[in-house]
């Protein structure tokens, strides 16, 4: 439980990558932590092989000093949410912070889009 107590938050929209989703929600919760499902909005997304995620809060009501930890999952979600202010605002906030950020795969889009990578370079 070396995680307890401590809150991260898991980016989502459509098409994101189900096991990417889905993985590091498991072994962070088997760690103890609390993992928030955020979205632009409360309605059920539809993962890109199919599974359903609803989630548990917007990305817009989190706040970065309330948070361990983001990760920031691939598939089709990223082209969606690396539009978002409140996505591009969240990500710097917690970079800010030195907070933990996970980015998979395509995740790597939206840290792009907050400014706190270059494309073609490794984190």
């Amino acid at each position: 439980m070396r995680l307890k107590n401590k809150i991260i938050a898991t980016l989502i929209a459509e098409g994101v990558e189900d096991l990417e989703y889905y993985v590091p929600l498991m072994r962070l919760q088997e760690e103890g932590a609390t993992v928030l499902s955020a979205g632009m909005d409360l309605k059920s997304v539809r993962g890109k092989n199919g599974l359903v995620i609803t989630p548990d809060t917007t990305i817009e009501s989190l706040k970065a000093d309330d948070l361990y930890g983001l990760i920031l999952p691939g598939g089709w979600a990223p082209d969606k949410l690396h539009r978002y202010s409140a996505v591009k605002n969240l990500i710097k906030q917690m970079n800010t912070g030195n907070k933990v950020i996970g980015i998979i795969c395509h995740g790597g889009l939206m840290a792009i889009s907050a400014g706190i990578i270059k494309a073609g370079q490794r984190a």
